[in-house]
């Protein structure tokens, strides 16, 4: 079996297609440095994470070196690949994973630990580093999840920790000089590990310290790389692009990296610092080239903290300036202190997303406690300011089982939003309110990385009273979070090299994609972390207390932590580093760094228009070979920000979410072919439509449209549609000539060969009802979708 006929059995099919605007589609070389890049989640989320992108488009930059991706199939697309005897393959050029010289892990949450093992087992990988060959893959894994690698590591060659821009260069030099001098992987595994910001597990041995065994370097510590000046690294405007519809589907625009704030739960504090921006004016310049060279319809400034970028006010005055009025953007990461009028009124040029507001804690005592600087004034000042602008959906966040909390701060959540609504009453507001509860997590390299974790038993009860006093309120949508999750996520966290044998027990039991609801499993947890080693992780930690992660160098030296941690029990602020003496503080890596506003050389100019006349177009293309497993709903977002990227402008619909109005065929189902599809749009301008056609036919390589024509009928593209000719290949069925003739009307005709039936349907005359009944007698259970093809279509005074 071939890729293209198991894309034609599984359940999502379009996630594996692989032909995403702007995909490295260069042939598949032995000669090059082959890498890998694996994301242990579904294309949903993987393509939703913007550093995977960011790696993507470094590697295939530099000479020698190609990047593909995969991903983790659905559970139930796992089961097609193992009963067809199918190793994982990338999307590119579907290839099998072990046929690369490296496969990386970009790991966010520890709940993909067990897809990591999942991964190498398809991709018929040793499980175990010690067990793997000469000629096998490098396994590598980076981000925030391993910030303490060593559950995972019996199962990966070499770790990096910090920037990939300023790692991955130096790991395709020790490649490059592997592959030329023939070396031996014993002695590759020490070139790695000469590498800056590179942990190589296997060359150390564990010693016992205190409640944990941790590796013995032998006073080592390895510093995380960073890039100091994000202005010295491009952004690549023509980023990949999903194909089908993912968690977030736009334009990631970073204008910051790291975050000032102090929070003391918050891992990525530690792990994305130091606080680095880039200049407005190439922030500008990349989001007008990258919403050209990508065709998306939406973007994101995109920080920690996006309210703590330099100059944000002035920035955001000049995006419609440079951005058509049908596009939307949002800034997540905002404090409420940081909300204006002036923000607000810039935003509400746009299309309206929700306002996110992230107290953490219902009381100001615990927000101290944890060091989030946000007061209930605040809140209560930016949902003013929001009201104003009619802002109506709000989104909050909360945490429970924070160090120190009482049951007084769980009633404080509630009195809180009890007083908003109160409060948007009062102003005459009609308001949603999604609130989402999780449960805390103690992560290294915190200030709380000494803090016990909640029982499971604790946080269902403070949740209890949650859903007990706040249900009675029809405008608050409540989301709770797992608590016996966040449980094993504590021990995955905070573990040592003996949850490596626990992930290695949950995946032979079946446990895979834990970070979902429908496949957690806590009892198969339970019975294998069991009492006594899961209260090595969960309980709290003596200040002197050893930990396996303790040399690896994120940002923050240890004793400013435990420093931090005093200063949580005790109720105590810390500043935000802008508003510090770095000087005085002495408490990260990094040194002092200044954060100057930036200057503009001009004021902001007018902000762009839509035009006001438009012509109407008809495109011919066709729906085939890997293109035919996207559903019809993928298919018409592809060619819409195929039409975006062409870089002519389209009359967009009305509403809430504008989008270009465009007019299609009926659907075909999924894994059927079409060859001579239509769309309709509107476009500005006075182009000949020879001219139009080369515009759009530049945006992609490997997509042509056939035609293109303008149409000056006054009735819809789908009365205008007449006559659609279909052919069905035969499947399992081959009814008699009365079945089909008894279905059709006067102006149908159909022709029966031996090898399938030709179907001239009238559209017109309700032609598209008549074929779904034929299609139902042809292929019952929609098994042979992939043999039916649409293969002309006819319009009334068409020329």
């Amino acid at each position: 079996m071939n890729s293209h006929e198991l894309l034609g059995r599984l359940k999502n099919p379009q996630a594996f297609v692989g032909r995403e605007i702007n995909a490295n589609r260069r042939e598949f070389k032995r000669s090059d440095i082959n890498i890998c890049l694996v994301f242990p989640d579904t294309y949903a989320i993987g393509m939703s994470h913007s550093g995977m992108k960011i790696l993507y488009h470094l590697l295939n930059g530099m000479d020698g070196v190609h990047a593909e991706r995969a991903f983790v199939p659905e559970p139930e697309n796992i089961a097609i690949f193992n009963e067809n005897k199918m190793p994982l393959f990338s999307l590119e050029n579907k290839i099998p994973l072990a046929c690369f010289d490296l496969i990386g892990f970009s790991l966010l949450s520890e709940l993909n630990f067990t897809n990591v093992l999942q991964v190498l087992e398809m991709s018929g990988l040793p499980l175990l580093s010690a067990q793997r060959q000469e000629g096998d893959p490098w396994i590598a894994a980076g981000g925030i999840a391993v910030a303490n690698p060593e559950p995972l590591r019996a199962f990966i060659d070499l770790f990096a920790f910090g920037d990939g821009e300023a790692i991955f260069p130096d790991l395709i030099a020790v490649l490059k000089a592997a592959r030329s001098h023939k070396m031996v992987r014993a002695v590759v595994l020490k070139d790695f590990d000469r590498v800056a910001g590179v942990y190589v597990p296997s060359l150390y041995a564990l010693k016992k310290a205190g409640p944990f065994m941790v590796p013995d370097l032998g006073g080592k510590q390895i510093k995380k790389r960073v890039c100091p000046d994000l202005n010295r690294i491009p952004a690549e405007p023509a980023e990949i692009v999903p194909i089908c519809d993912v968690v977030f589907n736009r334009l990631n625009v970073e204008i910051a990296r790291g975050c000032p704030q102090n929070c003391r739960f918050c891992q990525a504090k530690s792990y994305y610092a130091p606080f680095r921006y880039r200049e407005p004016g190439p922030i500008l310049d990349f989001i007008k080239e990258s919403l050209a060279a990508t065709g998306y319809e939406s973007f994101s400034l995109a920080s920690l903290s996006s309210g703590d970028y330099p100059g944000l006010a002035e920035l955001l005055q000049r995006i419609p300036t440079i951005v058509q009025p049908d596009i939307s953007f949002s800034i997540p990461s905002l404090r409420p202190s940081t909300l204006s009028d002036e923000m607000l009124s810039t935003l509400a040029m746009f299309r309206k997303t929700g306002i996110t507001i992230v107290p953490e804690a219902g009381s100001e005592r615990l927000r101290r406690a944890i060091n989030k600087n946000v007061t209930d004034a605040e809140i209560f000042q930016a949902l003013e300011i929001a009201w104003r602008h009619r802002w109506q959906k709000i989104k909050m966040y909360f945490m429970l089982g924070l160090p120190g909390e009482t049951m007084e701060d769980i009633e404080a959540i509630v009195l809180l939003l009890e007083k908003i609504l109160a409060l948007a009453r009062t102003r005459q507001v009609r308001i949603n309110i999604h609130v989402s509860f999780s449960a805390f997590v103690p992560k290294p390299h915190t200030p709380l990385q000494w803090a016990a974790r909640a029982s499971v038993a604790e946080l269902e009860e403070k949740m209890a009273l949650l859903k007990k006093r706040l249900k009675r309120h029809k405008n608050l949508d409540l989301d709770f979070h797992s608590a016996s999750r966040g449980l094993i996520e504590t021990v995955l966290a905070r573990g040592d090299a003996r949850v490596g044998e626990i992930l290695l027990q949950a995946f032979r039991r079946g446990e895979t994609f834990s970070a979902w609801d429908i496949h957690f499993h806590f009892p198969v947890w339970e019975e294998l972390i069991g009492l006594e080693t899961g209260a090595d992780f969960l309980s709290e930690f003596p200040l002197d207390t050893e930990f396996p992660w303790d040399f690896i160098q994120l940002n923050f030296h240890k004793p400013y932590l435990a420093e931090e941690y005093r200063r949580s029990r005790e109720d105590e602020v810390t500043r935000p580093c802008r508003g510090q003496d770095c000087a005085a503080c002495g408490g990260c890596l990094f040194g002092r760094r200044e954060f100057p506003s930036p200057l503009w050389a001009s004021p902001a100019g007018p902000a762009l228009t839509p035009p006001e006349v438009y012509r109407r177009l008809r495109l011919r293309y066709e729906k085939k070979d890997d293109l035919c497993f996207l559903s019809h709903l993928a298919m018409m977002q592809y060619l819409e920000r195929l039409l975006r990227k062409s870089g002519l402008l389209f009359k967009y619909s009305e509403g809430f979410h504008p989008r270009i109005k465009m007019a299609a065929l009926p659907p075909l189902p999924v894994g059927a072919q079409g060859f001579d599809e239509a769309i309709e749009v509107f476009v500005a301008g006075s182009l000949e439509d020879k001219e139009v056609l080369k515009a759009l036919n530049r945006t992609l390589p490997d997509f042509q449209f056939k035609k293109a024509g303008f149409v000056n009928a006054d009735t819809s593209f789908h009365k205008e549609l007449q006559f659609v000719d279909l052919f069905f290949v035969w499947g399992e069925v081959v009814p008699d000539r009365q079945e089909i003739a008894a279905l059709l009307f006067a102006g149908d005709s159909f022709e029966i060969a031996k090898e399938g039936l030709a179907l001239k349907m009238d559209y017109a005359h309700g032609g598209q009802e008549r074929f779904a009944r034929i299609y139902k007698l042809l292929d019952p259970e929609r098994k042979w979708t992939s043999h039916l093809s649409r293969t002309a279509v006819s319009f009334k005074n068409e020329n």
